[in-house]
């Protein structure tokens, strides 16, 4: 994907549920890619299947590393969901202002837990930390029930509010091993996003402020492969319209003149 087509794909392409991009989305969308382009990946394109065709992605991304045989490998790859307005975010139920309130509640009551594992069980600290500063903790192996039945009751809200949505059918295709949601900055709070889901504030000066990690998700090297090929097959058409080519529904393909690049500056 060259420099001219980037652009054309960033104006004419739609984000989430097929919203029109107005002016101030796109530059939110701009901002969105510029944060993850500053982090050198291999490849990135937008409306990525996470499967054969369902569940799109909004901007998909993945860096790849050679191995011993010297032969390329995708090493990492990342989904990143773009959500402008805040219903958006969950799927349409009923009780979903109780159970975010709910969530809120128990992610609360989870982290005064997990600070008193740390006082009271300091052997589940990790030993293997290349750096001080960065603790992790062994909380699934803690002792403490209290500590475990805010881990069911948190599990079954969660299933009960995203059960069916877009993110979590997105995160059980299980191709990314790291999923971000982007938003203007408070539209949503951290302790509302599924377990995983990591969090990036959009500002009005339109930089990226990450409020939340994602966890890395579980997948196989098949599975990001399947992905990657599905990026590639994604730029196919922008790859096709910036050299001018057009591929009619019978096959035929017809030859018009490249479209010329934007020059623009927002």
């Amino acid at each position: 994907m060259n420099g001219t087509q980037l652009s054309f794909d960033l104006f004419n392409r739609e984000p989430g549920r097929g919203k029109k991009t107005n002016h101030l989305h796109l530059q939110y969308q701009q901002a969105a890619l510029k944060w993850l382009v500053k982090q050198h990946p291999s490849g990135v394109g937008f409306d990525v299947p996470t499967r054969i065709s369902r569940f799109q992605a909004d901007i998909g991304a993945f860096w790849s590393a050679p191995d011993r045989k010297k032969v390329m490998r995708p090493c990492k790859t990342v989904i990143l969901e773009l959500r402008f307005d805040r219903e958006d975010c969950w799927p349409d139920i009923g009780e979903r202002a109780h159970l975010l309130e709910k969530v809120r509640e128990i992610k609360k009551e989870k982290q005064n837990l997990e600070a008193a594992i740390r006082i009271h069980e300091p052997q589940l600290r990790a030993t293997d930390n290349l750096f001080e500063e960065i603790e992790s903790w062994d909380y699934e192996h803690s002792t403490n029930p209290a500590y475990h039945q805010c881990l069911k009751k948190l599990e079954e809200i969660q299933r009960a509010l995203y059960a069916g949505s877009r993110f979590e059918q997105i995160r059980r295709a299980h191709v990314a091993d790291f999923l971000y949601l982007a938003v203007p900055r408070h539209l949503i709070v951290p302790e509302e996003l599924a377990n995983g889901w990591g969090l990036l504030y959009i500002n009005d000066d339109f930089k990226i402020e990450e409020v939340k990690k994602a966890q890395q998700e579980e997948t196989t090297l098949e599975q990001k492969l399947h992905f990657v090929q599905n990026l590639a097959a994604s730029c196919l058409k922008s790859a096709l319209f910036a050299a001018g080519l057009h591929v009619a529904g019978d096959g035929r393909v017809t030859c018009t003149a490249p479209p010329r690049r934007r020059r623009k500056k927002l």
